[in-house]
């Protein structure tokens, strides 16, 4: 079970523990079930990216850019509530784009977020690819199978035709991805 990636029933800390845990984790959920309404949002990118930005963004319904000062050591963890009439509370983990940071971003990872891999489209096609290639080499190592998604920002600074640009990045992303998984998959 423990090579299963797509498996979500039990979680993977459940599974660690052995077959008295499973078993257990098994006759408990056959009880009933509780609704969990926390997620695990984890944002990653080079630095100045705009994970920052994009966090404040969300949490102030608005735009709201930082400081080229204003930048994240380590990495900052915050709650928020994307719809008010909702439960669900996402639990934001901003992780720090400076290359410094990359190995203790790993203590943050697991499974069961959902990634933004977060990149700025004025540095250009190559750098994006780069950079995508980058993170989800160092997300799915640490967390094989998990979701993934990427976030362009700085589109008001670029100098192109934007849909064209986002087109052949996904396009050429796609590729990318298949062969960091078919890497993943040699080494396992």
């Amino acid at each position: 079970l423990s090579a299963c990636y797509s498996l979500h029933t039990p979680p993977p800390d459940v599974l660690e523990q052995g077959t008295a845990a499973v078993l257990q984790y098994l006759s408990d959920l056959s009880k009933g079930s509780a609704s969990q309404y926390l997620i695990k949002l984890v944002l990653v990118g080079d630095q100045c990216a705009g994970k920052s930005s994009l966090i404040d963004s969300f949490r102030m319904d608005a735009p709201r850019p930082r400081a080229a000062s204003d930048r994240t050591v380590g990495i900052d963890i915050c709650r928020w509530r994307p719809d008010a009439r909702s439960n669900v509370i996402a639990q934001v983990f901003d992780a720090a784009g400076h290359k410094v940071y990359h190995a203790s971003h790993r203590i943050f990872m697991s499974r069961d977020a959902l990634y933004l891999m977060v990149v700025r489209c004025d540095k250009g096609l190559d750098y994006c690819l780069t950079s995508l290639c980058k993170w989800m080499d160092l997300v799915q190592t640490a967390a094989p199978g998990c979701v993934m998604a990427v976030v362009v920002t700085h589109t008001d600074q670029f100098s192109g035709d934007v849909a064209e640009f986002l087109d052949t990045l996904f396009r050429n992303a796609q590729v990318a991805y298949q062969t960091v998984i078919s890497q993943l998959d040699e080494q396992i």
